[in-house]
């Protein structure tokens, strides 16, 4: 009898941060037990294309896991094929159109906004809470802004909003980022996006001669160590379970591999 071949899966996931560094080795977790993947990875939104996608189909690839952010023409190619796919904490490309096997896989935002409110709100110290988002249109930094502000105000507190709803192409502008700060009453506390807006937070207010954590204290998402750790001073941050996510991506696309869904 002849050997048989592993699968050959795509993945697709940003690399340059914890987060999706955490959900390949979910993957790795999951394949540790005895499944055989052979895995072919793209890191960034420039390498994974509408002509990755083609290319892929082409070698024989049985599957696809996508995270990557902005890779906006990919995610059309892959709205257009029943190849099996999980989609991880993306949404563009009409790809939530598709209703042939597919999975999505996301973060619970607003456990991760409501949990940042408290953690700040219990610290008892701040005047004023705001919330910093990401810089491009996410749909989970909106959903963790949105459980933040919520939480807040149950709670009997304003929410600063820092965001594309607010600031629309301003959102970039480092000189409206430090108005904004500097008009905070303080103490404030302040809730970032991802660690990488809490990173750029913490600059902008070396700039702005504002006291980090006496005038303001940041609270960035992802526990990223290589940002948290070697920050002045360092950056404390919330951790979602990337892990479990990885593998949960795995295991929704061995199931669609085995045909027991989807």
């Amino acid at each position: 009898m002849g050997t048989v071949q592993p699968n050959r899966i795509t993945v697709a996931l940003r690399m340059a941060g914890i987060a999706g560094q955490d959900k390949l080795n979910g993957i790795f977790n999951y394949l540790s037990e005895g499944k055989r993947w052979q895995l072919s990875i793209y890191r960034t939104a420039h390498e994974f294309t509408a002509e990755t996608i083609r290319h892929e189909i082409e070698r024989g690839t049985a599957g696809f896991i996508v995270g990557i952010p902005g890779a906006t023409d990919a995610l059309s190619a892959l709205a257009k094929v029943e190849i099996p796919t999980v989609v991880m904490n993306v949404s563009d490309g009409n790809i939530e159109r598709r209703v042939r096997n597919i999975a999505f896989v996301k973060s619970d935002s607003e456990a991760i906004g409501q949990t940042a409110a408290r953690e700040l709100l219990k610290q008892g110290v701040y005047k004023c809470y705001g919330y910093a988002g990401y810089r491009v249109d996410e749909s989970w930094s909106r959903e963790r802004g949105r459980a933040f502000r919520d939480e807040l105000e149950r709670s009997g507190h304003l929410g600063r909003m820092f965001d594309l709803v607010h600031f629309a192409d301003k959102i970039e502008d480092r000189a409206t980022l430090i108005r904004w700060l500097k008009e905070l009453p303080k103490p404030c506390g302040i809730l970032a996006a991802c660690d990488d807006r809490a990173f750029e937070i913490l600059d902008a207010c070396r700039d702005a001669n504002i006291r980090v954590p006496a005038e303001i204290g940041i609270l960035g998402i992802n526990n990223d160590p290589i940002l948290c750790e070697n920050s002045e001073p360092r950056l404390s941050s919330v951790q979602p379970d990337f892990i479990r996510e990885g593998r949960l991506a795995a295991e929704l696309l061995g199931r669609m591999l085995a045909n027991k869904c989807f």
